[in-house]
C-alpha cells in the first residue's frame, strides 16, 4: 500500500524545495478468540482441546479467515488484538506476508496484542498495567521517509469491568503517548465514541484527533465505536477521507478500521519569506466555509463531522459550570464578527472542557477540533483556546431578558430571573401563570421564591428548560 511521491506541500513550495512524502496505511483488528490446537491453561473453557468442539482444523479455518480480511485490507502497518500466543502471531503474520512482527501477552492471560508491519521495527517496549489485571500495551518505534513515530497497540478491559481499572488503562496510555512526537494510538478501547468515552481526557491532554469524528460508521456488531485510531497529527498526518471500515467479513464480532497517514520532509530551518506565510495563511481559511458558530450548529443538526481543524475569534463566554462554558458571537448588520455596533448575536453552543478557566465575559479565539451533540444540545467537544481578549464583553449585548424567557432559543443565556419553583417548574413573576422546566446540576432544586443570574436555556426532551448552577 505504501507510495512514495515527490510533492508539492499543501500550502506552497518552500523557496521552490521539493519534499518527499509517503502515503501509510494503518489498521486496527480485533480478531475474536483466535486460539491454536494446544492446551497453555489459560483458554477460554470453549477452546480447551479435548473438552470442547475447538481442534486444528477450526484453528486454521480462523486462522485463513482472518488472514483473508488483513490480505484484502493491505495495510502498511496493522495492529491485532485477542491472539493467544507467540506462535499464533507468527503463523498469522507469515500467513498474511508480513516479515516484521511483534507481540506480547502477560501471565495468565487469555491472549494479548500483536503487530505486524511491511516495515521494520526499529524499537519496541511493554507496558503493563499496575495492579489491574488487564491486557499489555504494545509501543512499536518505526522510521519512514525521514519521519519517526509510534503506534500503540492495546485491548483494554470490557465494559463490565470496574470504571476504576478501565481509567487505570486509560491513565497509563496518555501518559506513555505524550512523550513521542509522532503518535498513533490504536486498538479495542472498548469505550464508545463521544461525549461519554473515557478517551476524552486524554484525547484534550495529549492533543490526539480519534478518526470517528470523520465517520457516522462503527466498528463492532452491536453498533458501536469500540475500536479507534487516534493521531497526534503532526509529522504524520491523516489523509482526508481515508478512514474506513471493512465489513465484508463476519469472522469476528469486530471489524477492522484503517486510514492513511502522509508523511512529510524538509529543512526544519528552511526560511519563510512573505509570500509564502501568506499563501499559507489564505489556504488556512480557505480550508472550509464555517465562519461563525452559526454554522457550526447547522452541520451538527445535519449529523456532519468536521473535515479540517477550525479557528473562530471573538467568542465570548456567557456561561460556566464544573464542565465547560458556553460561548456566542456578536455579529454586526453585514455579518461581521465582534462589531461595537452589533444588533444581531448566534445563540450560545456549549464548549465540554474541564480544565479551562474562563470567566464570564470573557473573549477568547478558539481552535475546534471536533463537534458533536449531547443530549440534544450542540457541543464542541474538542477546544483549545489560542487567545484571550483583553478587553471584556458587555454582557447587555448577550443576555436575554426575562420577559423574553420563552421565546428564547436553546443556547440562549438569560440575565435574571425572579420567581418561584413548584415541583421542577419555574414560575417568573412577570406571568405566574406559564411555566418552564428548571434543572440544577449541583442539588435538587426545593420548592420557593427564588432568584437566579445567568441561567441558561437548553434542550431536553424536545422542549426547553432552564439551567442554573
Amino acid at each position: 500500500m505504501i507510495k512514495f511521491a515527490k510533492i508539492l506541500p499543501f500550502f506552497g513550495l518552500f523557496l521552490g524545495e521539493i519534499l518527499s512524502a509517503a502515503q501509510i496505511k494503518i489498521a486496527t483488528f480485533n480478531v475474536e478468540n483466535l486460539f491454536d490446537a494446544k492446551n497453555e491453561g489459560s483458554e477460554y473453557r470453549e477452546f480447551i482441546i479435548g473438552k470442547s468442539d475447538w481442534d486444528a482444523a477450526k484453528f486454521a479455518n480462523k486462522l485463513h479467515a482472518v488472514c483473508d480480511v488483513i490480505r484484502v485490507l493491505d495495510a502498511d502497518i496493522i495492529g491485532v488484538q485477542e491472539i493467544e500466543n507467540d506462535f499464533v502471531m507468527h503463523e498469522l503474520a507469515l500467513l498474511c506476508g508480513y516479515k516484521n512482527f511483534d507481540f506480547t501477552k502477560p501471565p495468565g492471560s487469555p491472549f494479548g496484542v500483536g503487530i505486524m508491519s511491511k516495515f521494520p521495527l526499529e524499537n519496541r517496549q511493554i507496558f503493563s498495567v499496575a495492579n489491574v489485571k488487564t491486557r499489555d500495551i504494545l509501543r512499536a518505534d518505526f522510521n519512514i521517509d525521514g519521519v519517526k513515530f509510534s503506534v500503540f497497540v492495546a485491548h483494554f478491559l470490557s465494559q463490565k469491568n470496574a470504571i476504576s481499572k478501565k481509567k487505570a488503562e486509560i491513565e497509563l496510555l496518555q501518559k506513555i503517548s505524550h512523550k513521542p512526537k509522532n503518535a498513533i494510538l490504536l486498538g479495542d478501547f472498548n469505550t464508545d465514541y463521544g461525549y461519554n468515552s473515557l478517551l476524552n481526557e486524554l484525547i484534550s491532554t495529549n492533543n490526539f484527533v480519534d478518526l470517528w469524528k470523520f465517520s457516522n460508521d462503527f466498528s463492532h456488531v452491536s453498533g458501536r465505536k469500540l475500536d479507534h485510531i487516534l493521531s497526534s497529527e503532526r509529522d504524520l498526518r491523516y489523509q482526508n477521507d481515508s478512514f474506513g471500515v471493512y465489513k465484508n467479513s463476519r469472522v469476528s464480532d469486530h471489524f477492522p478500521i484503517f486510514a492513511i497517514f502522509n508523511t512529510q520532509t524538509s529543512k526544519e530551518n528552511a526560511p519563510k519569506g512573505d509570500n509564502q506565510q501568506n499563501q499559507t495563511q489564505n489556504n488556512t481559511q480557505n480550508l472550509t466555509k464555517i465562519t461563525d458558530l452559526n454554522d457550526i450548529k447547522n452541520l451538527i443538526a445535519n449529523n456532519k463531522p468536521l473535515k479540517n481543524r477550525i479557528n473562530l475569534s471573538g467568542l465570548i463566554v456567557s456561561y460556566t459550570d464544573q464542565n465547560g462554558y458556553l460561548v456566542t458571537q456578536i455579529l454586526d448588520k453585514n455579518g461581521d464578527i465582534n462589531s461595537t455596533n452589533s444588533a444581531k448575536k448566534t445563540t450560545g453552543i456549549y464548549v465540554f472542557d474541564k480544565k479551562a478557566d474562563v470567566k464570564i465575559g470573557d473573549i477568547v479565539d478558539l481552535q475546534i477540533e471536533e463537534i458533536g451533540e449531547f443530549k440534544e444540545n450542540p457541543q464542541i467537544i474538542r477546544p483549545k483556546i489560542t487567545k484571550f481578549h483583553d478587553k471584556k464583553a458587555d454582557l447587555s449585548k448577550i443576555c436575554v431578558p426575562q420577559i423574553q424567557m420563552f421565546n428564547a432559543d436553546f443556547g440562549d443565556v438569560i440575565c435574571e430571573i425572579s420567581g418561584t419553583i413548584k415541583r421542577g417548574y419555574f414560575y417568573p413573576n412577570f406571568n405566574p401563570q406559564k411555566a418552564i422546566k428548571i434543572y440544577s446540576k449541583r442539588a435538587k432544586i426545593s420548592d420557593g421564591d427564588y432568584s437566579f443570574k445567568n441561567v441558561l436555556i437548553q434542550k431536553f426532551a424536545g422542549e426547553k428548560e432552564l439551567v442554573i448552577q
